[in-house]
């Protein structure tokens, strides 16, 4: 069993850590850093992806499908932007 010295105020004693130690440690964190970060990384199709989860180009009403279907002028504002978004985001053409 090791015997650890204390200091006065109670602490544990600790020899100071040698070159190779020290470099050890280093490197573990810089290891332990770059893996972190590395899993926040995205493809560029993943990112497209997550952001188009909500999204889907709109139509508008079709008097065809539906006779007495028809879009006033707020709405067909509000589609087109909606559609245009979704384009610039690359979530379709």
């Amino acid at each position: 069993m090791v015997q650890t010295k204390f200091k006065q105020n109670g602490m544990p004693q600790f020899k100071p850590l040698s070159l190779a130690a020290k470099r050890l440690a280093v490197t573990l964190s810089l290891l332990l850093g770059a893996s972190l970060l590395t899993g926040c990384v995205t493809t560029s199709s993943t990112e497209t992806k997550a952001q188009c989860a909500a999204w889907r180009s709109i139509s508008y009403a079709s008097p065809q499908k539906h006779p007495k279907a028809h879009d006033t002028a707020p709405t067909i504002k509000q589609v087109r932007v909606h559609n245009r978004a979704g384009q610039n985001l690359g979530c379709w053409k």
